[in-house]
């Protein structure tokens, strides 16, 4: 079980090995999927005690970066690899102390292997736990050494379908297949038979498994080498690419449900659950990480004069937290609205305010709120005015999340001005086309017909889009350094500190307890998900889809 005082093995493990077995072996490992680009940033935030790697996707989804890796030995957290991805990365990253466990390990760092398909294969899902559906490369060869000690072929035989294996696609290679194909083009189809029946009966070689059992058996009696070799001192280089992908982390749960999570974690798990709300608080955290580093540049406040009832008992436990992190959120706040200026009980400004509707024309807000009126009495002022009201009645968590949001980017506007950025024309002209077709835009009438409903003018669609575009550029994709936004370690966890602002937290905690509420709730997201499909499911982090989805309530049903 993972504590605060008493950080844990983390263990990336998939198809290679069941969770069962591993748990035989470490039994009080962290275990999670197999890994993806991020993960181990959202792991490092968990205070781990070590991190093996030992499955990874690498198609569907990013690969682990090497970066992310070099991070984490910069802080003097070992990181082991072994079987699979964590062969391949641990070849890589021998030389930075990155320790590699496992005869797949060594065939890659001494070049006798190469190519990344060698332990690549096709496996089932999650809810499949899984299950291998195609063979190895690696696994194929160690079992044809095998037969090839046990006299059960020759040679000869072994190379030919170590050749046949190694031209087949990855996605389709088993051993089987290898061996039709050979038996095809050779005189030997007798002993190709033999070969199979053989496997079949317990001499399979599963080379990857083996591994994975070697390395948490030495892990369990920290009996792990210091290091292959000796470990190159190096000092990381935090890249644009790099600080852009500690920002992204920080704005995301864990992909995965998991009991031994702290409370937070699991909360901000089920935040997803809240659909759109959590899609707006994953915006909001990504603006406060900008503006609260342009404040710490520009500002050295204290950390007296709190607010009034943010040291209380009853907002500690509310944000599960001790005394000191919940000092450190209210610190991070007041250097946020230093720049932004909260103060939700002022009259809305002007630039808020023309903020907020442009964000609710761009997501369809703004067209949907004016059919409840009747435009033709009301001149535009008073319709904005009557639009912002209805939103506020409807949806005040929405309304004030708008205006969170507004108040924020304003912050970064100023900053976009001084810095004279422009999105370049070709940029802007591809935006725009994109915008179409994401919302069926396709003919010169319909994009007329949602100017007019939106009360634009063409110059007027050209401005909201450059803005759009430029939120897009700044905020989504975390392009800072033309705004001189330079952070180099990006600790925490915005996403969080979001969910406490927008006051989200509360209402996900409670899914984690309230049935009734979870599974309507539940309801509520599937009813989306059959509307809008994977899209939808994108957008609030589950990045493979209904599939992850569908893993994802799996889980809960256990709590």
């Amino acid at each position: 079980m993972l504590t605060e005082n008493k950080p844990s093995v983390f263990v990336f493990l998939g198809p290679t090995l069941s969770v069962d077995e591993a748990k035989k072996i470490l039994p009080n490992a962290c275990y999670l999927p197999p890994v993806r680009c991020g993960d181990i940033l959202r792991s490092l935030r968990l205070n781990p005690k070590s991190i093996a790697i030992i499955d990874g996707y690498f198609e569907r989804t990013a690969a682990v970066w090497h970066k992310e890796i070099l991070l984490a030995l910069a802080e003097d957290i070992p990181v082991y690899g072994a079987s699979s991805m964590g062969a391949l990365r641990a070849a890589e990253l021998a030389v930075f102390g990155m320790k590699g466990i496992g005869n797949i390990f060594d065939f890659y760092h001494q070049g006798i292997i190469n190519d990344d398909d060698e332990v690549t294969i096709l496996h089932k899902n999650e809810t499949q736990n899984f299950e291998p559906v195609t063979d190895a490369m690696v696994n194929i060869r160690a079992t044809l050494e095998s037969a090839v000690k046990n006299k059960i072929i020759d040679d000869s035989i072994k190379k030919i379908i170590e050749n046949r294996a190694q031209n087949i696609f990855y996605q389709k290679r088993t051993l089987k297949k290898a061996c039709e194909i050979a038996k095809g083009n050779t005189a030997n189809a007798e002993e190709i038979e033999k070969l199979l029946e053989w496997s079949n009966n317990g001499g399979y070689v599963d080379q990857k498994k083996l591994d994975a059992i070697t390395l948490l058996k030495q892990i369990a009696k920290s009996d792990l080498v210091e290091t292959n070799e000796k470990a190159q001192a190096f000092q990381l280089s935090r890249t644009s690419c790099l600080r852009s992908l500690q920002r992204f982390t920080a704005c995301q749960p864990f992909h995965i449900y998991r009991e031994w999570l702290p409370i937070q974690e699991k909360t901000a798990l089920m935040a997803r659950l809240l659909g759109n709300h959590y899609s707006l608080a994953k915006r909001i955290a990504r603006l406060m990480a900008l503006v609260c580093n342009l404040a710490w540049d520009e500002y050295q406040l204290s950390t007296e004069d709190v607010p009034f009832g943010f040291q209380t008992k009853n907002f500690i436990q509310d944000l599960d937290c001790g005394k000191d992190k919940a000092q450190d959120y209210i610190t991070r706040l007041k250097y946020i609205n230093k720049l932004a200026c909260f103060n939700l009980a002022n009259p809305l400004t002007e630039t808020a305010k023309n903020y907020i509707l442009m964000f609710m024309k761009v997501s369809g807000d703004y067209e949907e709120y004016k059919t409840k009126f009747d435009v033709e009495k009301l001149s535009l002022l008073a319709l904005e005015e009557k639009i912002l009201y209805a939103l506020k009645q409807d949806d005040p968590e929405k309304y004030t999340m708008l205006l969170y949001t507004a108040y924020l980017w304003t912050v970064i506007v100023k900053k976009v001005n001084e810095a004279e950025l422009e999105p370049p024309e070709h940029d802007l002209s591809k935006f725009i086309v994109e915008f179409r077709n994401n919302k069926n835009l396709l003919s010169l009438e319909s994009i007329m017909e949602w100017i007019q409903k939106n009360d634009l003018d063409r110059p007027g669609f050209i401005n909201i889009m450059a803005e759009a575009l430029t939120f897009d550029h700044i905020v989504k994709c975390n392009n800072t350094d033309g705004i001189g936004i330079f952070q180099e370690n990006e600790k925490t966890w915005w996403l969080l500190d979001a969910l406490y602002l927008t006051r989200l937290y509360p209402r996900a905690k409670r899914l984690l307890t309230d049935v009734k509420c979870r599974e309507e709730t539940i309801k509520g997201i599937n009813k989306k998900m059959q509307e809008e499909g994977n899209k939808f499911a994108y957008s609030i982090d589950f990045e493979f889809g209904k599939e992850e989805f569908e893993a994802f309530k799996e889980h809960l049903q256990g709590i």
